[in-house]
This record gives C-alpha cells, structure tokens and sequence, in this order.
C-alpha cells in the first residue's frame, strides 16, 4: 500500500527556475499560432484586455496592439462592438463559450470573409475571471457558415434536452423487482 505521504516524498520538487522559463516561454509560443488570441480579465469595470498576440490586432485590423487593462468596448470598437460586448456578457452569465461571426467586405453574397470570435471562460471558485478570445478571419460560404452554427445551436438544445429527461427519469426510478403498475414486489402479485 501507498502512503500519501510517501509519494510526495518521492516526487521530485520542480524548480521555481523551470517554472519561471515556462511561464517566459508562453507568451512567445502564443506568438507562433496562425489564430489571434487574446486575454481579457474581469474586474469592477468590466472586462480588461491582459495579452493578445501580434495575430489578434492584425485580424481586427487594429492600428496598434492595445494597451495592458483597456476595456473590452475600446478594444472592439468597430462595427462589432455591440455585439463583442453581448458576447462578452453571455460568457460571464452562462459560464459556457460563445461565438460570434460577421461577415465583411463587399464581396458577393455568396462567399464572402467572416470574422470569428470565440470567448472561453476561464473560471476561478466557480466564477468568470477571465476570458480567452481566439479570433480569426476565413473565407467561406455565409450561408454553409449560417447552417453550421444553426445546427450547433440545435444540437445544443437536443443536449440540454436529454440531460433533463435524464435527471427526471433518476428521480421516477421503478425498481427492477416491482411492476410499474403495482409496486409490490412481482412474486408476491398474484395472476388471475
């Protein structure tokens, strides 16, 4: 038998050198990825912009990256503001990721680029604390785009749907040794 006590012993203790190296190691390793990414933390005033990398300003055609603890609203301040802010709202009340896609430019109506944004929580004692947002521009059928996210949406609810049946169906559970119209044991009802 295992002793807790013995298998901490055992395990080698990481150095806070290793650790500092991951944690300077990260930023550059966010850097390298084809998908912008950026880091909002929430406080008192809303959420606040902590890291994006050099992809993430490039994609919301930003004039320069911005600054460490600007809000959310003034970091999306193009057409999507309201909509990024919504987003942004879902997420913290739902505590579940959300998506956003808008299409721009003047191509036809039939192909045209599409903004994605995608906001993960990241929770802490059970609360929003931050929010990790991936953004990224395709170019796609809008419509292709349209009924993918309506199917998620479907699929979603279907889920939701069946985890209440499933709950409702643990709570009404007939015993295996009764019959669900007489809930007396089955050998001790008598047959006519």
């Amino acid at each position: 038998m295992i002793h807790p006590d013995t298998a901490r012993a055992e395990r080698p203790r990481r150095k806070r050198g290793s650790s500092r190296q991951a944690h300077e190691l990260l930023p550059r390793v966010l850097e390298v990825l084809p998908v912008g990414i950026a880091l909002f933390e929430l406080d008192d005033d809303g959420f606040r912009f902590r890291y994006g990398n050099q992809v993430f300003g490039r994609v919301l055609a930003l004039d320069r990256m911005p600054e460490d603890g600007q809000l959310v609203g003034e970091v999306f301040n193009r057409a999507e503001h309201d909509a990024v802010i919504e987003l942004f709202r879902l997420v913290r009340v739902s505590r579940e990721p959300q998506s956003y896609f808008a299409a721009q430019g003047g191509q036809s109506a039939a192909t045209s680029r599409i903004l994605n944004i995608d906001a993960y929580p990241l929770l802490k004692v059970g609360r929003v604390s931050h929010v990790l947002v991936l953004v990224e521009q395709t170019q796609e059928k809008l419509e292709a785009r349209r009924r993918q996210e309506l199917e998620a949406n479907r699929l979603r609810k279907k889920a939701d749907q069946l985890a209440s049946l499933e709950r409702r169906s643990r709570s009404s559970c007939v015993w295996p040794h009764t019959s669900s119209v007489d809930r007396r044991p089955r050998w001790a009802v008598t047959s006519r």
